[in-house]
């Protein structure tokens, strides 16, 4: 079989395979655009990842930058509010612990203060504390009447569940 091609086959020919050459000329030089975009997106999140890893650690001291990728400020202002808030949170976290230890520091003085003698026991009737006049009276320690059930040293009337505690 011989296959002869006329002057505009041959033409036509050449045509579709320059036009098929430019295509992947065209496509070679997209995915050299889209590598440098993936490229800027994959740094873009090893940073947000390594700001959500310092905040996770307790640094509230680190932003996320925004850039012109796509979406970027939204991500960013969002993480950093969030940030923000925590920030916002720890100190609240901060002043409440303050004014709560400042309260015990009352209350200690207060026990401690009492020339009478007290006991706070816990709802399964452990000693929590006890004054001064306490341990004198048990001949104990108060460090050492500390956890042990009240029922140890003092008898306790029957309760309402008739038990004797």
């Amino acid at each position: 079989m011989n296959l002869t091609f006329t002057n505009h086959q041959v033409l036509l020919l050449y045509l579709v395979n320059l036009f098929t050459l430019m295509i992947f000329i065209l496509l070679l030089i997209n995915v050299k655009k889209d590598k440098k975009s993936w490229s800027k997106i994959n740094d873009y999140l090893g940073s947000v990842t390594k700001t959500i890893d310092s905040v996770r650690y307790g640094d509230l001291t680190k932003k996320i930058e925004e850039t012109d990728l796509p979406n970027s400020e939204e991500l960013a202002d969002s993480v950093n509010r969030m940030i923000e808030t925590l920030s916002d949170r720890e100190k609240m976290i901060g002043e409440y612990q303050n004014e709560l230890n400042k309260q015990n520091k009352l209350l200690e003085s207060v026990i401690n203060s009492l020339s009478d003698g007290l006991v706070i026991i816990d709802s399964e009737y452990k000693i929590l504390r006890v004054t001064k006049q306490v341990s004198e009276w048990l001949n104990v320690e108060g460090d050492k009447l500390v956890g042990k059930l009240i029922s140890d040293y003092i008898v306790l009337p029957r309760g309402k569940m008739g038990k004797t505690y």
